[in-house]
């Protein structure tokens, strides 16, 4: 793997590279080389992410992108931009060229809608439960991005937990720890960031978050005990 300055701080084109490097051995970030920080401005990914945010606070619907790595030409590709409703979106996963077997799926880039108006307005500040199984039961995906007014989070699988003979059973122990977090009986800003932490931990996944003012700078969150 390509690492930072002592792994503490990666460009976009370390992540790129790894993320490469990572669909080509069908591995997963190794938990003890995980970076502090990402930082991606003026690159691809900003850009795409500035694109899906302006699409989605003119429309007020979910819209998603899915990014390929080209373990052949060893670059990454993004695919097509798909719009959803205000509640959800699917990925197209189309795959360019005739030669599929070079392409694996590596992140998954999605939109919640920001609505000023909405009383509960850092509703949309979250992975959804929903959001959490799609990734988890793909096991190509590397990395999920959800991207909310000018904050944006990012999810990275580790190598600290195995991947589980059945599917399932992910999908039941999310909807047993969206229980334990008592989502939909207590207030959001309680609710969510326990379920975020719960999952996090229960299946070895990194978080990141980007916030104003310094919109591209994705900084690690330990919500993963060291």
């Amino acid at each position: 793997m390509v690492t930072g300055e002592e792994c503490t701080y990666w460009k976009f084109d370390t992540l790129e590279q790894n993320l490469i490097d990572l669909a080509r051995k069908r591995s997963y970030l190794p938990r003890t080389l995980c970076p502090e920080s990402i930082f991606i401005d003026r690159s691809s990914l900003r850009q795409i992410i500035d694109r899906l945010i302006s699409l989605s606070q003119n429309t007020g619907n979910e819209y998603a992108i899915g990014v390929l790595a080209d373990t052949l030409n060893n670059c990454l590709v993004f695919g097509n931009i798909k719009a959803g409703d205000h509640k959800s979106v699917k990925i197209d996963w189309t795959k360019p060229g005739i030669d599929n077997t070079k392409f694996r799926r590596a992140m998954s880039i999605h939109t919640h809608p920001y609505n000023p108006h909405d009383p509960l307005i850092l509703s949309g500040l979250h992975f959804s439960p929903a959001d959490f199984e799609s990734f988890l039961s793909d096991l190509q995906l590397i990395c999920s991005v959800m991207a909310w007014s000018e904050t944006t989070m990012l999810l990275a699988k580790t190598n600290a937990r195995p991947i589980p003979p059945d599917h399932s059973l992910d999908r039941s122990r999310i909807l047993s720890l969206e229980e334990e977090a008592q989502i939909g009986t207590v207030p959001y800003l309680t609710s969510f960031p326990k379920f975020h932490k719960l999952v996090c931990l229960e299946f070895g996944l990194v978080t990141y978050i980007a916030t104003p003012p310094d919109i591209n700078t994705l900084r690690r969150v330990r919500v993963v005990e060291s």
